[in-house]
């Protein structure tokens, strides 16, 4: 049997997952790399807005929670939140 070598996750401010404690622990002591994929949110970050449509191909329309339904205008006021924490950090 071989060793997990890495472990692939999303990581960004809207996941969390990453940021748990346990699997950041989990993973430094045997030397596990932790392969993360995708900061942008899935292009939340990249200029995303209320008025964007998942369209052809993209697996955002159909299989992705936070752009379906209600999910994509809760989404949005966390984002319109991002910065304020960042003044407040910064200043």
């Amino acid at each position: 049997m071989h060793p997990i070598a890495a472990v692939q996750s999303e990581f960004s401010i809207l996941t969390g997952f990453v940021d748990s404690d346990w699997i950041l622990d989990t993973c430094e002591d045997p030397g596990i790399t932790l392969v993360a994929y995708s900061p942008l949110g899935r292009g939340m970050f990249a200029g995303w807005s209320k008025s964007w449509k998942a369209a052809g191909f993209d697996f955002r329309a159909t299989t992705t929670p936070r752009f379906q339904g209600e999910a994509p205008e809760a989404n949005l006021a966390l984002l319109e939140e991002i910065p304020k924490v960042a003044t407040d950090v910064d200043g």
